[in-house]
């Protein structure tokens, strides 16, 4: 493990109450403190965005190593590249892009190495939401849960990763243009029609029409 040996899970004895990702931008005391080489600010970055990281990662690709590398080469390569990034202006952001771009690109990596295997399965799975994503302001039914997940998973995979951006990572469209690489009216322009096709596909049914906007309206 080396360098990182101490990154095998967030660190316990720190409190990440100034350092969430909400509140991290180029001022913020602990990304300054990187910027200078302080190991212990790059300890407390990877223990306020593992978390986060780490269920984004499981919706991208269903193989939880492949989610822990892409984690652990991110804050390596935030450390070796400090110098270079005081230019960085939404640094949470930031470390979303890199994280996802090098998450996909292990998992295609992951695809190429087991179409050689006669139990090749594709890492690099759709981006689906379950149970556990459905924890709203109200307690549903286990149909209601079904017919909800049944109206998110038959979004785009595109759709369905910025509604988790969006209403589960609670990121700003400045934020998820960064962190998809999109332009910010492509966003506005994408959750928009997300949103619309939420309430389009559940308006037949005046319960599940409500129950999707109850599920929208506590997210925002």
């Amino acid at each position: 493990m080396g360098f990182f040996s101490t990154f095998a899970v967030p660190h316990p004895g720190i409190s990440m109450a100034e350092h969430t990702i909400k509140h991290l931008t180029p001022q913020s005391e602990v990304w300054q403190r990187l910027l200078a080489g302080d190991r212990q600010a790059l300890n407390v970055l990877f223990s306020g965005f593992y978390d986060d990281l780490y269920f984004y990662g499981l919706k991208l690709c269903h193989q939880e190593p492949l989610v822990n590398d892409a984690i652990q080469d991110v804050f390596l390569k935030l450390w070796t590249s400090r110098d270079t990034l005081h230019t960085i202006q939404k640094p949470g952001a930031y470390l979303f892009r890199m994280f996802r771009h090098r998450l996909l690109l292990l998992c295609r990596q992951s695809v190429v190495r087991k179409r050689h295997n006669e139990h090749y399965s594709d890492a690099r799975t759709l981006f689906v939401f379950s149970a556990e994503d459905l924890i709203i302001t109200h307690e549903i039914s286990t149909e209601q849960q079904r017919h909800l997940l049944d109206l998110l998973n038959g979004l785009t995979e595109r759709q369905r990763e910025i509604i988790y951006l969006k209403f589960y990572g609670n990121h700003s469209n400045p934020e998820i243009a960064e962190i998809m690489n999109m332009k910010l009216q492509s966003v506005a322009n994408l959750l928009a029609r997300t949103i619309q096709a939420l309430r389009k596909a559940a308006s037949a049914d005046n319960a599940l029409f409500t129950l999707a906007n109850l599920f929208i309206i506590s997210r925002l």
